[in-house]
């Protein structure tokens, strides 16, 4: 057992099992076993390539599992800093996730996110929180997020102050002219009975369904629209 080193700036795959195999060209190496952290590792094969080139190339396809804090904790590291381009504090969602991997990248010592392809694919579950959004107690989420290199997206399912709501969310890490930045939806069906938990006393008489529809867009400005 040991540990291997991936990236700079990333934590190294502890009590690590390996075994490698190489040519002139490329080496592969099977990690069997490991952890970062807290993080679970299924198997997987990283290769090395180009041997031949000025500037080798390496191929992750990762396999983890762990809590949603440790998950964006690891992806918050340098070069990728993915939390903080969202704007999201770690510690302030809980839940768990099972997440699939893709880095491939120059073998580079000063490795910025614009050489890497990224593509993530996590799975969350039990998401919960009463910081992410001020004065909103969310439950019970589950959501199916996508990251690469220009941009995040997540859709699913979350509790809102106990109300379900379908959700999405898009988030685009650089500028891109005639988008916006961010957007989001989320849609309800209140009923007549959950209005108290969200302090408007005024409709507790309402009856039956209300249908909530919101719509949000942002641009690099931070100047928004909200319909």
């Amino acid at each position: 057992k040991g540990s291997v080193n991936y990236i700079d700036g990333m934590p190294a795959v502890e009590n690590a099992k390996a075994d490698a195999e190489f040519d002139l060209n490329k080496m592969s190496v099977l990690i069997s076993k490991g952890n970062i952290g807290t993080i679970q590792i299924n198997p997987f094969t990283l290769v090395m390539s180009d041997f031949d080139k000025p500037v080798q190339v390496i191929d992750i396809p990762l396999k983890l599992s762990g809590s949603v804090q440790d998950i964006m904790r690891l992806i918050d590291n340098p070069p990728m800093h993915y939390a903080q381009a969202v704007g999201l504090s770690v510690d302030s969602i809980t839940g768990q996730s099972i997440v699939e991997a893709r880095l491939k990248f120059p073998m580079l010592k000063a490795l910025a996110i614009k050489d890497m392809d990224v593509a993530v694919h996590a799975d969350l579950t039990n998401v919960a929180s009463t910081q992410l959004v001020k004065g909103l107690t969310l439950s019970q989420g589950a959501l199916g997020l996508d990251v690469d290199k220009t941009k995040l997206e997540a859709k699913g399912t979350v509790n809102v102050n106990a109300t379900p709501f379908q959700i999405t969310l898009s988030q685009m890490f650089t500028d891109a002219a005639g988008k916006p930045m961010r957007e989001a939806t989320a849609h309800a069906l209140i009923k007549e009975d959950q209005w108290k938990a969200w302090g408007i006393d005024a409709l507790n008489g309402t009856k039956g369904t209300t249908v909530l529809s919101l719509q949000l867009a942002q641009d690099s400005a931070l100047n928004a629209t909200v319909t």
